[in-house]
């Protein structure tokens, strides 16, 4: 019981600290850490789903399969994983059924992080509440931030200011939406402050070294040095100059390869 006190601490008491709904969808009163998490005050949370309906099952925690907040259970990793949350797995329930997941490396929206949640090799886009819920649950090594950064639970970053970046829109957070409403804004998070404007593609995820085709370079996030082997498997395709002028300009560094 002690441990468990311990593991549940509340944000206040363990200095812990909640962020404000910035207007990407990112979320209020939630728990920022695995280690300040109090499901018993944080408004519409509990260790097995989100105030936004997302749902996980199985875990150490056991959570329920069955449950009316699950809806189903999607494929377990079973015995034989490496971390502790290894037989997690996200209920396809209908808000992530709404939510439509793609690949990471095919611009996850602005607010997005990556979560592996079925198995450890394929990480996709999901909702910043999921990535919590993945870790309050043992599963931390399976979360990463939309740049495929390693996940500290720090919630995404919204500087009071937008930089200008030569051949690049710069957007999330703050700062202003894309223009073209065809566009996504990707790749914020707390070692990328900005995201930046794109059309949406279907050749990601590409790799660091390998251009996806003519004229269209693979752009891959410098994250930490633990993890940047992942993140250079998990590379955006984009028009050669939009790829050069967000590893040139955009803050936090990434590199385009052509």
């Amino acid at each position: 019981m002690r441990r468990a006190a311990m593991y549940f601490c509340c944000l206040w008491a363990c200095g812990g600290a909640t962020s404000e709904r910035p207007p990407d969808g990112g979320i209020a009163d939630a728990p920022t850490t695995e280690a300040h998490v109090d499901v018993g005050t944080e408004a519409g949370w509990t260790q097995c789903a989100s105030p936004g309906g997302y749902a996980v099952c199985g875990g150490p925690a056991m959570c329920s399969a069955s449950s009316a907040a699950c809806g189903q259970c999607g494929l377990y990793i079973g015995p034989g994983a490496t971390d502790a949350g290894g037989s997690l797995s996200t209920c396809t329930n209908t808000a992530w059924t709404n939510y439509g997941a793609a690949q990471c490396g095919q611009m996850c929206p602005d607010g997005s992080v990556c979560v592996a949640e079925f198995k450890p090799s394929v990480f996709m886009c999901a909702p910043f509440e999921l990535g919590v819920l993945f870790a309050m649950n043992g599963a931390t090594d399976r979360v990463r931030y939309a740049d495929m950064g390693a996940w500290t639970g720090e919630a995404l970053p919204l500087p009071a200011t937008c930089p200008t970046v030569q051949g690049v829109e710069v957007c999330g957070g703050n700062c202003p939406p894309c223009s073209n409403s065809g566009d996504v804004c990707t790749g914020r998070s707390p070692l990328h402050p900005y995201g930046f404007c794109a059309q949406p593609n279907t050749q990601g995820p590409c790799s660091a070294g390998t251009p996806c085709s003519a004229g269209i370079g693979c752009l891959t996030f410098k994250v930490e040095g633990s993890v940047q082997t992942l993140a250079d498997k998990y590379g955006m395709c984009l028009p050669s100059s939009l790829c050069t002028a967000v590893a040139n300009g955009l803050p936090g560094g990434a590199t385009c390869s052509m």
